[in-house]
């Protein structure tokens, strides 16, 4: 199969259902954002930014629930990342020709890569004092996005399309308001970072579902055409004969 082909199993197995439970991170991850925006005991904006701004900004450092959602929005990433260049490496094993493994590379590093700057404020703090103006970066990363959704745009129409049009629509919103916003406004941090954090938790979803369900069908379909397929961890018939009698 042409390695820019879309695997006709992924159809068969499903991959094409809009599973409503692929939304439901989202929903909490939102649910979330508006109940720390809401809640009347301290200041929103402490729980939004990063926590080392946020002492800043509180002139009372620190705080262990300082940058709350920021630090959640960071694990996010970084297990996102983790799991998809993990499951990236599992399929270009098992089955290489298909290059389903190819859209789960790009989608982990781009993760990874977003976390690094979430945690070491890259576009806002690092860059500009390296001489890197701010929207340089941004447009950087809008340019990676873009690389992204070009070469992987079959298989994100063969999987829930919905999904990530959702999470590039609500990250695209941060983005605006990250660029556009009143700087240190409340309202402008509480929508820039509640909309990155819902964002954050559908790109999650979409790229976790994507694995799970291209690792299923990459380990049932060959399976069933009576066809030998390598299984990571599984030991040799004989290696097991030999544990057995030993």
């Amino acid at each position: 199969m042409p390695n820019g082909a879309v695997l006709p199993s992924i159809g068969d197995h499903g991959m094409t259902t809009h599973d409503w439970r692929l939304y439901l991170p989202v929903a909490a991850a939102a649910g979330l954002a508006l109940v720390a925006a809401m809640q009347p005991l301290v200041d929103p904006r402490l729980l939004f930014l990063d926590p080392m701004i946020a002492g800043v900004v509180s002139g009372d450092c620190c705080r262990s629930w300082y940058g709350f959602m920021s630090t959640l929005g960071v694990l996010m990433w970084v297990a996102t990342g983790a799991v998809a260049l993990f499951a990236a490496m599992l399929l270009r094993r098992i089955d290489r020709g298909s290059g389903a493994w190819m859209p789960l590379l790009f989608a982990g590093l781009i993760s990874l890569f977003f976390g690094i700057d979430d945690v070491y404020l890259v576009h806002e703090n690092a860059a500009p004092k390296l001489g890197v103006p701010q929207i340089a970066v941004l447009l950087g990363y809008v340019s990676m996005a873009m690389a992204y959704m070009v070469l992987s745009w079959r298989r994100i129409l063969a999987f829930n399309p919905v999904l990530f049009l959702l999470a590039g629509g609500l990250l695209a919103m941060s983005l605006a308001f990250d660029v556009f916003g009143i700087e240190g406004s409340v309202a402008t941090i509480v929508w820039e970072d509640g909309a990155k954090f819902a964002g954050i938790a559908a790109w999650a979803s979409y790229h976790l579902g994507f694995a799970a369900r291209a690792l299923r069908t990459a380990m049932s379909a060959p399976a069933r055409a009576g066809q030998p397929v390598a299984r990571p961890f599984e030991p040799a018939s004989s290696a097991s004969r030999v544990y057995r009698t030993s």
